[in-house]
């Protein structure tokens, strides 16, 4: 998987200073955001199956999505198959941006906050969508089994 850490210094390049226009942006090695116009990863991983790749360039080390939480969707694991890092920004209160690294390494989901620090009962929601992934996980391997089956005539079980 491509790592990148988004440091203080990499966010303040990146001239993120309060709400966006577009809702996900392909961030490469410069620290360089590209919008993804239209694109919403919460609607792509909701589709059945694997969400397709996001629309991204092959200089792309990762995605960041502005959002009104920090805590991750149930779907989110999914953008880590595809070797991309998810970076979820949120600005709350006066402008003040905190944002989250969710990454995939040596089999277990990583999470970081490069910016801002976790409020309340985030970080128990944070392991609760966490320990969610992995039944999200068994269904997409379970699906993905059935559809290779299929595809080469065997009865799916």
């Amino acid at each position: 998987m491509k790592s990148l850490v988004l440091t203080g210094a990499a966010l303040a390049a990146l001239g993120f200073t309060g709400a966006a226009s577009a809702e996900c942006y392909a961030i490469n090695a410069e620290s360089e955001a590209t919008p993804l116009d239209g694109y919403s990863l919460e609607t792509e991983s909701n589709r059945e199956g694997l969400m397709a790749p996001p629309p991204v360039g092959e200089d792309t080390v990762g995605l960041l999505c502005d959002r009104a939480t920090i805590v991750p969707l149930e779907n989110d694991f999914e953008i880590l198959r595809h070797s991309l890092p998810l970076y979820i920004r949120t600005t709350g209160d006066g402008d003040t941006v905190r944002m989250l690294s969710l990454g995939y390494e040596d089999g277990n989901y990583v999470v970081q906050m490069p910016q801002g620090e976790l409020q309340g009962d985030e970080r128990e929601q944070i392991i609760a969508a966490l320990e969610g992934f992995n039944e999200g996980e068994a269904a997409i391997n379970a699906y993905l089994a059935a559809q290779e089956a299929e595809a080469n005539g065997e009865t799916p079980q």
